[in-house]
């Protein structure tokens, strides 16, 4: 067993390759090729820990969030909140959890403490655009100003200057500048919006963008047979980068670009003079995740992007929400895309969801297992089923290089 430290995105994807290995053959819990796999998972979660670093929400996102999974209403809180008026008040920002309620909701509905005890968001950092208040080192070491100093010292001393620099790219990139702040952007989250990181966020998308292959746009050729094609390419080992490649032979350019703080974004369609743009940022690095987020963004692009429609940006996972037209239709064109409904229907969920049901049923499918398992986990609203199928650190791999 060669196991090293990981400590650069070299060594990070050589581990994974490792991993990845180790699991092809399903070892047995105590087998050599399982502790490896444990040992090397570990050293990849400290790593992506320091490297990709995802904010923890708010108390009141993690309540939504955890209702929504269980399918309760408000005034099944409560009983670990006190009463139905103090519910209303907690879930809307009126009243602050007491020790009694943290201490309840963590016992009762597995909401971890120290999300409960965060501080809530501050409103004018939320929406603050002085560079003080930005994650400035995560956007120096991202290279999102390649022109500025290697030393972080000096690039901090003249940091406004350098993001009203990059926020000014947008200007000649986006259709009619920064694309979510315009009327014509759709958001889909129920977050408080952090607007300059987002701006940024998108900027450094389209940046890279300007650099991907490009060939003209025919939205004709985006249509629901050309979603199955890429669908039926979720099976083969490099199928996220194989996707990517059909896309751009399509002219659309697809940017992978890790989000930053309080920008919550699983994937976003853009528009631009040059043809559209999807950027996702693999936030929950699992191939379940990787191929509705792509494919709902494929939709937005052959269905929905036009002038009067320049952005959509979406947190698919997490969010409750409500769904405008094109959201629900891009998620129902994509979600039959990644499943027949009509053999879906001919095979009905057991009561215990086996391993080998989901690799039979995917099979029949033509789809990748962890779309099956993905589908059964959203349908019962329990995350925590099937986890070992749904491709846990398989995608950010492929896009390493």
């Amino acid at each position: 067993m060669d196991i090293q430290p990981v400590r650069t995105p070299a060594d990070h994807a050589h581990a994974m390759a490792r991993l990845l290995e180790c699991l092809e053959t399903d070892p047995e819990p105590g087998t050599r090729a399982a502790d490896e796999a444990e040992v090397w998972a570990v050293l990849i979660e400290k790593y992506e820990s320091e490297q990709f670093p995802v904010e923890l929400p708010s108390p009141i996102d993690a309540i939504r969030f955890r209702m929504d999974q269980l399918d309760m209403a408000q005034k099944d809180l409560a009983p670990y909140i006190g009463s139905t008026s103090k519910v209303s008040e907690v879930l809307n920002g009126k009243r602050a959890l007491s020790l009694a309620m943290i201490r309840r909701l963590r016992d009762g509905l597995g909401i971890p403490a120290d999300v409960l005890i965060a501080d809530a968001p501050d409103a004018a950092t939320s929406t603050d655009t002085t560079a003080e208040r930005l994650p400035l080192k995560q956007l120096h070491e991202r290279r999102y100003f390649p022109d500025a100093p290697d030393s972080f010292r000096e690039f901090k001393k003249d940091a406004k200057r350098w993001v009203s620099q990059l926020l000014g790219e947008t200007q000649s990139q986006a259709i009619g500048a920064t694309a979510f702040a315009r009327s014509s952007a759709h958001y889909r989250s129920n977050k408080t919006l952090a607007p300059t990181p987002f701006a940024l966020w998108q900027t450094k998308v389209l940046r890279e963008a300007s650099h991907r292959p490009f060939r003209s746009f025919d939205r004709r050729l985006v249509d629901e047979d050309f979603l199955n094609e890429l669908a039926a390419h979720s099976v083969d080992k490099d199928g996220p980068k194989r996707a990517r490649e059909l896309l751009e032979d399509r002219g659309i350019r697809v940017v992978i670009e890790p989000h930053l703080p309080k920008t919550y974004l699983d994937g976003a369609a853009l528009l631009t003079e040059d043809g559209p743009v999807i950027g996702l940022t693999l936030r929950h690095d699992r191939l379940d995740n990787f191929w509705f987020t792509l494919l709902h963004e494929v939709v937005h692009v052959g269905w929905h992007l036009d002038a009067n429609n320049a952005a959509f940006f979406d947190e698919l996972e997490g969010s409750s929400a409500e769904l405008d037209t094109a959201e629900t239709e891009a998620d129902r064109i994509a979600g039959n895309a990644l499943i027949d409904e009509s053999i879906w229907r001919t095979e009905p969920t057991p009561g215990k969801v086996t391993q080998a049901w989901v690799r039979r049923v995917a099979g029949k499918l033509g789809r990748h297992p962890a779309i099956v398992a993905g589908r059964v986990r959203r349908d019962r609203k329990n995350y925590g089923l099937l986890s070992s199928l749904v491709g846990h650190r398989q995608v950010r791999v492929l896009f390493a290089s």
